[in-house]
């Protein structure tokens, strides 16, 4: 909002109040700096101890201490796809974007995969 030409700026700093920096010099610390709100948590793969943040810890149930442990745990029986298999739609439709040649136009559930090839430049 602009002011027009003799018109009073009302803002909420009044003529004569104290600023909340006055005094402070340089960058202001943050107030929870050093404040841990997680905890220290053994690895799913290897038992090291770890610190997580309380986020991590409510939205993940395995945790690594390292990506390179987490490559490890989700071989085998740990990954997420062992002993299952994509349904013929998906394998369709993983098929048909892998080589960009489709479009979907619709994809009901109660009806088969409707495509359109796309002729490929």
């Amino acid at each position: 909002m602009s002011l027009n030409k003799g018109q009073i700026n009302s803002g909420s700093f009044k003529k004569g109040q104290v600023p909340w920096n006055k005094n402070s010099k340089g960058i202001m610390k943050a107030w929870n700096k050093g404040i841990k709100s997680g905890k220290y948590i053994k690895c799913s793969n290897c038992d090291k101890e770890k610190y997580f943040d309380k986020n991590k810890l409510i939205r993940h149930h395995n945790l690594f201490c390292s990506s390179k442990c987490q490559r490890e745990f989700t071989r085998g029986k740990n990954h997420p796809m062992y002993n299952k298999k994509h349904s013929k739609e998906v394998r369709i439709k993983i098929g048909l974007k892998s080589r960009n040649t489709v479009r979907i136009i619709s994809n009901h559930p109660n009806s088969f995969l409707i495509v359109r090839i796309v002729s490929e430049k």
